[in-house]
């Protein structure tokens, strides 16, 4: 019985899985509210985001607050850098390729999204509403590295 449980324990799958399961849950990630300093803070919550939504704009937060946010040549400031791709269920994700402080090609910023979880992150029924809903957002994310 102990071979057995050590092999499915080692198994590739199960190590993702359990990754994944002892990642925090969107919602306790979710509880750090956006600091006060940032002007995207207090009028983000008009759009009514999901909580994937509100998950992918932490990324943004996160790296801001982090440091971790991209200074590119061009003088901006990237801290999502959004791609979106079809994923599960055929639908399309909005994905940040901002990662570690550097953006990272579609490929690595896909699988790093896969092991965090698709269920994190927002899904539409297709392109066109990812993008324009990615666009609302970016909107208001965009003030808060305007003077960075």
């Amino acid at each position: 019985m102990d071979d057995q449980l050590s092999q499915l324990l080692s198994h590739p799958l199960m190590k993702i899985l359990l990754q994944q399961a002892l990642q925090p849950s969107p919602r306790m990630e979710q509880a750090m509210p956006p600091t006060a300093d940032l002007p995207s803070a207090n009028d983000i919550n008009s759009l009514g985001l999901t909580p994937q939504e509100e998950f992918l704009y932490q990324h943004h937060v996160g790296n801001l607050q982090s440091g971790k946010a991209v200074h590119n040549e061009d003088g901006s400031v990237s801290t999502i850098y959004s791609i979106n791709t079809e994923g599960p269920g055929g639908l399309t994700y909005n994905l940040p390729t901002v990662w570690d402080g550097k953006i990272v090609p579609a490929q690595e910023a896909i699988q790093r999204a896969a092991e965090v979880g698709w269920n994190r992150w927002p899904a539409y029924a297709t392109s066109d509403e990812a993008d324009a809903r990615y666009e609302q957002m970016h909107r208001f994310m965009a003030r808060d590295v305007e003077k960075r």
